[in-house]
């Protein structure tokens, strides 16, 4: 996982947020990852995790105009595409190479 802090920025660059925009971003992304920590530590589930997500995301996008809002989901998708590759979504390894 990211740090805040990077992901902030990437988000800033992506979706040409304001700095003012970027700074919040960070505190949300801060915030989920301690809930995200304070869940693990303490046995939190896969829907636990996923809810977190999802609240990290209505407030990103409560931000966000329609236009940044619609390539923020855009960039959400391609993200979970891109970990259901490779066997990252609880899948079988991909196979070694010939």
């Amino acid at each position: 996982m990211m740090d805040p802090a990077t992901r902030a920025a990437q988000l800033q660059k992506q979706l040409t947020l304001t700095d003012e925009v970027t700074a919040q971003v960070k505190t949300i992304l801060t915030d989920s990852m301690a809930k995200m920590q304070a869940s693990r530590a303490n046995g939190g589930s896969r829907e636990d995790m996923m809810a977190i997500r999802a609240d990290e995301s209505t407030k990103i996008k409560a931000l966000l105009t329609p236009d940044q809002a619609t390539k923020y989901d855009e960039i959400q998708a391609a993200m979970r595409a891109r970990r259901g590759q490779g066997g990252g979504n609880g899948g079988p390894p991909p196979p070694p190479p010939q």
